[in-house]
């Protein structure tokens, strides 16, 4: 998610939770028209596929424009209590360029809240990430990471050293693996990489 932020292709969606709808965006910074394919998937909390589709895009060069509304007002009312997860992708030459995560649930009444806020969903405390630690050239590794159950802002650190990450803070959806690549400041090996890294989540702040 972190490099997503000055990606020249980049996928978001914008809730309307009274009326139960998601709209989303595709932004190109690229000088040349982009085909691509938007993907979409509706989960619970706990991860369950509650909805899921796709659509063929061309993002016309230094634009920013709507692809697709989803109508979810029979999902909301069904999950209103906990709340529901709009997992969004886009894709160009069969690569995963953009990721992002819209968060559907109601608003707990506040004054000048208007929009859901991660904290109102009910979040499993145990997610079940898991990972795993290959070597790559040049002192590098890949760190591919699963979860059982969705996982949102998953950051990485290893015990100890310094390590450049090519991505950190980012959603994790069941089924849809996150590859990292990691470089430690110092000469390591894959032993000594899975014995150090510490993998946590949004739910380690509430401990």
């Amino acid at each position: 998610m972190a490099k997503s932020f000055f990606a020249p292709l980049m996928v978001s969606g914008v809730e309307d939770v009274a009326e139960g709808t998601v709209e989303i965006h595709v932004t190109s910074d690229l000088l040349k028209t982009t085909a691509g394919v938007v993907k979409w998937t509706v989960t619970d909390v706990d991860g369950e596929s509650l909805l899921h589709g796709e659509r063929n895009i061309r993002a016309a060069a230094r634009t920013s424009r709507k692809v697709q509304t989803l109508n979810l007002a029979e999902l909301t009312e069904q999950h209103e209590k906990r709340g529901l997860l709009i997992w969004l992708e886009l894709e160009t030459a069969g690569q995963v360029v953009s990721r992002n995560l819209v968060f559907f649930a109601r608003p707990i009444p506040r004054p000048r809240i208007f929009s859901p806020r991660p904290k109102h969903l009910e979040l499993s405390d145990a997610p079940g990430i898991v990972t795993k630690v290959t070597r790559k050239a040049g002192g590098r590794f890949a760190i591919a990471l699963t979860s059982r159950r969705p996982a949102m802002w998953v950051w990485l650190e290893l015990d100890g050293a310094d390590a450049q990450l090519s991505d950190n803070f980012f959603h994790l959806r069941p089924g849809a693996a996150v590859t990292v690549e990691m470089a430690p400041a110092e000469k390591m090996t894959v032993k000594a990489v899975r014995e150090r890294l510490m993998v946590k989540s949004l739910v380690d702040t509430y401990r």
